[in-house]
This record gives structure tokens, sequence and C-alpha cells, in this order.
């Protein structure tokens, strides 16, 4: 499915990129997937963001909504993809 998708996608674990589909290839620039592996969300976000903070606070915030939004699924993958949709 992470590949079929048409929107660039990135799976991270631990805070770096794990995966990604041909489409985040492409969006980043990079040439192979391999390049934004084990990039985090801060190396590729702007420093600066529009509302005046850091890519460093935005990865915080990022962390911080995905982490409630899963945790009523507590790992299963399918009810994860269900709750995201809404």
């Amino acid at each position: 499915m992470l590949q079929a998708a048409p929107e660039g996608i990135l799976l991270f674990d631990d805070g770096r990129c794990v995966d990604q589909n041909a489409g985040a290839v492409a969006l980043w620039g990079y040439s192979t997937g391999g390049e934004l592996r084990g990039c985090t969300l801060s190396r590729l976000s702007a420093e600066r963001q529009a509302d005046g903070g850091g890519a460093e606070d935005l990865t915080r915030e990022v962390a911080v909504e995905a982490s409630d939004l899963l945790a009523p699924v507590k790992g299963d993958l399918n009810t994860a993809v269900a709750a995201i949709k809404g």
C-alpha cells in the first residue's frame, strides 16, 4: 500500500525515517529512498516555520499529536488507519 499511494509518505520510528514511497523521494528531491532513510523530521523541514517556530518545535508537536492519536489503538495497525481516516 505504501508504494502504491500517490502521496508522498514517510514512516518514522524513534524519530528517524525508516521507509518511504516514491512520492516522498520525489517530493524532497532525492534520487533514492536510501537518501531519506535515517533523516529526522526536523532535517526535512524548513529551519524556520511559517509561524516563527523552529523545525525542532514542529518535530515535538508532530510527535505529541501522533502519540495522542495512536494511543487508543495500542498497536493495532488496522485500527490505527481507521482512526486516522476518522
